[in-house]
Order: structure tokens, then C-alpha cells, then sequence
């Protein structure tokens, strides 16, 4: 739980400055869009696990 907990904090505290930076560099819906980007590698990764450990 606390590994759980640091990693959200990480991603808390240099995720969202960061898309604060891209929002006023590019604007807010290329915000959209990056975060989109960054969560297709998480969709693959839970398609994934979610195949292997299916019940035959």
C-alpha cells in the first residue's frame, strides 16, 4: 500500500506541472490528448494481464 501511495504521489507531483506546462505552451485540449497518449500503454499492459490470467 505504501509503494501504491508513493507512486501516486510522484505522478501527482510531477504529472500535473507538467501538464500545466503543456497547457500554456499548447493549449488546454492538447492536454487531452498527451494524456490519452500516456494511457494507452497502461490499457495494453491491463489487456495483457487480463489474458493471462484468464480461466481457461
Amino acid at each position: 500500500m505504501g509503494l501504491y501511495t508513493v507512486f501516486l504521489d510522484v505522478a501527482l507531483g510531477f504529472g500535473s506541472p507538467a501538464l500545466g506546462l503543456v497547457a500554456a505552451s499548447a493549449g488546454l485540449q492538447f492536454v487531452f490528448l498527451v494524456v490519452a497518449t500516456a494511457t494507452l500503454p497502461a490499457l495494453g499492459i491491463a489487456l495483457l494481464l487480463g489474458r493471462r490470467n484468464a480461466p481457461l
